[in-house]
């Protein structure tokens, strides 16, 4: 599977058999679009260290990594059958080493979060039927 790098100005595009992502950097943040005919694509895991998750749960919840209740919690919650739906808004943040780091998807169907070992994972769905709506 052959990969192509691009660069211009403040973007990075990676481009491989049926997918293309790109990454525009912005002073504060990262903004990662992707595009894809069809299949998954799974986000960046940026939680092997962290110290707890901002989940946007009803109204919010702060959820420490090291807490087994919530750990159980979570692993029901977020299986394969409840998705991002579960989620009260289009975005979570995870705190790791004193900063965080804020994932906010626009297309609130057809993802996919799941917690396991402690590392909370974020996919989206391209379907081909959704690209002909489209």
């Amino acid at each position: 599977m052959k990969l192509k790098l691009f660069q211009k100005d403040n973007e990075i595009i990676f481009e491989r058999k049926n997918s293309l992502i790109t990454l525009t950097f912005f002073e504060d943040y990262i903004s990662v679009k992707g595009e894809l005919k069809s299949g998954d694509f799974l986000f960046p895991l940026i939680a092997y260290e962290s110290e707890e998750f901002i989940l946007p749960l009803k109204n919010g919840k702060r959820v420490p990594t090291n807490d087994k209740i919530w750990k159980g919690y979570l692993e029901k919650k977020l299986d394969s059958s409840q998705g991002s739906s579960v989620f009260s808004m289009n975005l979570f943040s995870i705190k790791s080493n004193g900063k965080y780091v804020t994932y906010i998807y626009d297309n609130r169907y057809h993802n996919k979060v799941t917690y396991k070992d402690n590392i909370l994972s974020f996919s989206h769905n391209f379907s081909k039927f959704l690209k002909i709506m489209r």
